[in-house]
């Protein structure tokens, strides 16, 4: 029995023998789908910098994305970074159809130092403000961990952009938001001991205080607890319960 397939075209509606025309058909649009896929390329072929959570990582990062985007700059890429705690002393830039992709928003990490008042992550802008921002960039795989030091200033006085974001990402609802900004104010010294409290130790602050306030947070499926310094990527929805 001679063996059939669907049409080459783009909507198919009947069978017929493969010929030489469905082939090159074929052969044309799976070379025109390759050149739109990105290439990967791991942070290894650029740097051995390693990601200890000391380690200023962020101008090799920067360097590798300048380097894809310049090697070929109608399809760029994406950088592929390994597990690991990235130490930034300055925001990573992405270029223009360019990404970054972790191993895993578990495995890993990027840090924004404390004293460093900025984006973790932004696009480019030429210094002169000539050339439009950066377009088709990308983010995959990774935990975020930038906005402490803001939180921090934020819950010290009761209130400010970062504390009612921190609200958002735990699911408090608007009523319960001054009983949660007043318990994180009251608490402060609990939730960041001291003022170079890692991510770890302020999540583990932040749980003591929600206990001690009788507040239930079921588990979801991205740890937005774990991501009160970052957007959650994949968050179900949280429940704060008052004593009754």
């Amino acid at each position: 029995m001679p063996f059939t397939a669907k049409d080459w075209q783009d909507s198919p509606s009947t069978t017929s023998p493969i010929t030489a025309a469905a082939l090159e058909d074929l052969e044309t649009r799976v070379t025109d789908y390759a050149e739109d896929v990105k290439t990967y390329y791991s942070f290894k072929q650029f740097s051995n910098v390693t990601f200890d959570g000391t380690t200023d990582v962020a101008p090799a990062i920067n360097a590798a994305l300048t380097s894809i985007r310049d090697a070929d700059v109608n399809n760029g890429g994406i950088l592929v970074l390994p597990a690991g705690d990235a130490y930034l002393s300055e925001p990573i830039v992405l270029q223009n159809l360019t990404g970054i992709r972790g191993q895993g928003m578990h495995s890993t990490n990027l840090t924004l130092a404390n004293a460093v008042n900025d984006d973790v992550i932004k696009n480019y802008v030429s210094s002169n403000g000539t050339e439009a921002n950066a377009f088709y960039c990308s983010v995959f795989d990774l935990f975020i961990d930038g906005n402490k030091a803001k939180l921090a200033r934020d819950m010290s006085r009761g209130n400010g952009e970062t504390l009612d974001a921190l609200a958002k990402v735990v699911g408090v609802a608007d009523a319960d938001k001054a009983h949660f900004f007043h318990t994180a104010k009251q608490n402060f010294d609990r939730i960041f001991p001291t003022d170079q409290a890692d991510t770890q130790a302020v999540v583990d602050g932040l749980k003591q205080v929600v206990a001690a306030d009788v507040i239930v947070m079921p588990r979801s499926c991205s740890c937005a607890i774990q991501s009160i310094v970052a957007a959650p990527s994949c968050t179900s929805p949280i429940l704060w319960v008052r004593p009754v």
